[in-house]
């Protein structure tokens, strides 16, 4: 017998709008929502809801980091716990506002399949201003200052040092993020050490993702959490504190291995191939 969570009547009412089917009273809390040639998988976790499909096994940690920055709302790749790579996307169900975020991701793992599904574009949606957010972080009880024109800067809790995430408006929605530098594109051994440490950091915090974005001749690795649409306070506070716990995890870290000599006995130290490594 399976134990239900007491979450499972909401996430089946979700599904059951999502697929056009009657809700199940079946105590659970694991649904095969797709079982064709790219399963898709969900449960509950710890009051998370948690999709997942496979990625491909061959994916490095550099192309996972590459291609995280350009996935929809709050999907990422990252590792299962087996240690092989996903697509996956993990949802707080504290709060009633849930079932617009599993809609997204369910829109969002069907547009990566090449289905055409109505409502991913938020392209039309009204963009969140510097005011929006800065009332946002109030409401979520996280102290912001404007950054710039259109941004805000939120500090995390990371004992010891002093780290800000930067909010910003993300299509009609919003991205919360932290960077850590530069790296060459021609330093592949910091490239590939950076990538395998957030990529396996990420693995253990909810909802975050690890990211970078290119520059002139170099990327900049870092942290992210993207909403497709505004989120609630609620959210956004998950938010933050997922990225703070990440940067108590990592960012030293992160920031040590922009050096080449470092970054050479981190990969040594953890016995990495650096052509195909995913953990």
């Amino acid at each position: 017998m399976i134990a239900a969570s007491r979450h499972t009547p909401a996430v089946e009412e979700i599904f059951a709008g999502i697929f056009n089917r009657a809700q199940s009273h079946e105590p659970r809390t694991v649904w095969n929502l797709r079982t064709d040639d790219a399963p898709v998988t969900a449960c509950i976790e710890e009051g998370w809801l948690v999709m997942s499909t496979p990625a491909p096994r061959d994916a490095t940690a550099e192309a996972m980091l590459g291609k995280n920055s350009a996935l929809p709302g709050m999907l990422k790749l990252t590792l299962s716990k087996s240690g092989t790579p996903e697509l996956c996307v993990e949802i707080p169900l504290d709060d009633d506002e849930s079932g617009p975020l599993v809609r997204e991701a369910w829109s969002g793992f069907e547009s990566l399949r090449g289905e055409n599904v109505p409502g991913l574009d938020s392209a039309d949606a009204p963009v969140a201003s510097q005011a929006d957010l800065l009332r946002l972080c109030s409401e979520a009880e996280w102290p912001a200052t404007a950054r710039g024109e259109d941004a805000c800067a939120v500090e995390l809790e990371c004992p010891g040092t002093f780290i800000q995430a930067t909010l910003a408006a993300h299509g009609g929605g919003v991205r919360a993020g932290v960077q850590f530098g530069g790296v060459a594109e021609s330093a592949r051994d910091c490239m590939n050490a950076t990538a395998i440490l957030l990529l396996t950091t990420c693995c253990a915090v909810r909802m975050v993702r690890p990211a970078w974005e290119p520059g002139e001749g170099c990327v900049k690795p870092g942290l992210e959490v993207v909403f497709s649409t505004v989120p609630s306070a609620a959210q956004l506070a998950h938010a933050l504190s997922g990225l703070s716990v990440a940067c108590q995890c990592c960012a030293e870290e992160a920031r040590a291995l922009l050096d080449p000599d470092v970054a050479g006995e981190f990969l040594a130290l953890s016995k990495t191939n650096t052509g195909n490594q995913h953990t």
